[in-house]
């Protein structure tokens, strides 16, 4: 029998990022979209939740970081994301790298402040995973790497980027520190998640000794990182899509028009209903992909491409939903929804910028 139910940990995890969500992410939120910068003292509280301190194979769970990335979007997006990109180059190198990739990379991330990142997305609507134009070339010192990654969270702020580049007819990934020759970085601006620092990794001449391939000679499972980041995503957007369905159930069960609050209107409960079959519908399917990759099952790749499909899909129409029912209201930053609609329209035009 499928049991949905959490255990004991996993429910202590849902409680206690649940509560820093509400107290520190949600409250500076705000202050992080329109400063567009995270200050150094909230991520350093952010670190001190030790989400960074059980990604190691061992202990990691993806069905349990699932759910701790829809609390930390629940509360805001950028910042988990600024949290949620280091984690999944930790996860990546513990998965994947070899003993000496991890003593040497992973104890660099060991301090507060310190940031990595999955540089992934490329510039261009024919972008496809499967044929990266990033390309690594193999040479007597190593390999060479050129390339432009778009989207990358905290990019001037990273330490390191774990690049994905076709090398020999495949796709591999490769540790760049930010301070490599010919590693240049540009800041761009986006509809949402201004706080997150996004930028331009460019990468002209960038030569790597071959420890830096992840994995060494091996190499790695690049399509498992991928499926790790898709899954990851679909569970941020899902704390934002809840985020926004709840605020707009309380909102419309106070504001009256007409002689009764507007949830009493017959149109305007059937689309909360809606809202609230999209939110429940994005969760089962993460949660199915997450215990796929648990359990390292093949199907875990189809799992969670839908799952950030339809969190893609559906996050966007609960928020602008959201907007719509508030009126003239969704439009004003008197209220966050109009600030979830943007954190909901970029993020579901990235990926890599979190995972399970």
């Amino acid at each position: 029998m499928i049991s949905f139910a959490l255990n004991e940990d996993q429910q202590l995890a849902r409680e206690t990022f649940h509560a820093a969500a509400r107290d520190l992410l949600r409250p500076a939120g705000r202050d992080v979209e329109e400063t567009g910068s995270i200050d150094p003292a909230l991520l350093a509280q952010t670190h001190e939740l030790g989400l960074r301190h059980v990604q190691d194979t061992n202990s990691r769970d993806p069905v349990l970081n699932a759910l701790v990335l829809e609390e930390l979007g629940w509360g805001d997006g950028a910042i988990t994301l600024a949290i949620g990109g280091t984690i999944a180059f930790i996860q990546a190198v513990n998965a994947f790298g070899t003993e000496v990739q991890k003593q040497s990379v992973l104890g660099a991330l060991d301090a507060p402040g310190t940031a990595a990142a999955l540089a992934i997305v490329e510039h261009g609507f024919d972008f496809d995973m499967t044929e990266m134009a990033t390309t690594a070339t193999g040479d007597a010192e190593g390999y060479r790497i050129e390339g432009v990654k778009a989207f990358v969270p905290l990019a001037s702020q990273c330490a390191y980027f774990l690049v994905f580049a076709t090398c020999e007819g495949v796709q591999q990934a490769f540790i760049v520190p930010q301070d490599t020759p010919g590693v240049s970085i540009e800041p761009v601006k986006t509809l949402g998640l201004n706080g997150l620092g996004l930028g331009r990794v460019k990468l002209s001449g960038v030569h790597l000794g071959a420890n830096m391939r992840l994995g060494g000679d091996n190499g790695c499972d690049v399509q498992r990182i991928i499926d790790g980041a898709r899954t990851g995503t679909s569970a941020v957007l899902n704390g934002v899509a809840r985020a926004v369905y709840e605020y707009v159930k309380d909102y419309t069960r106070e504001r009256v028009a007409h002689g009764s609050a507007l949830a009493q209107k017959q149109s305007v409960g059937f689309r909360l209903v809606d809202m609230h079959i999209a939110v429940e519908s994005m969760r089962w399917l993460n949660w199915r992909a997450a215990s796929e990759l648990a359990a390292g099952a093949e199907t875990a790749t189809r799992s969670a491409r839908l799952a950030h499909l339809y969190a893609c899909e559906q996050a966007n129409w609960v928020a602008d939903e959201g907007v719509q029912l508030l009126g003239g209201h969704g439009f004003l930053r008197d209220h966050p929804v109009e600030h979830w609609f943007r954190t909901a329209r970029t993020l579901s035009n990235l990926e890599g910028l979190a995972s399970v």
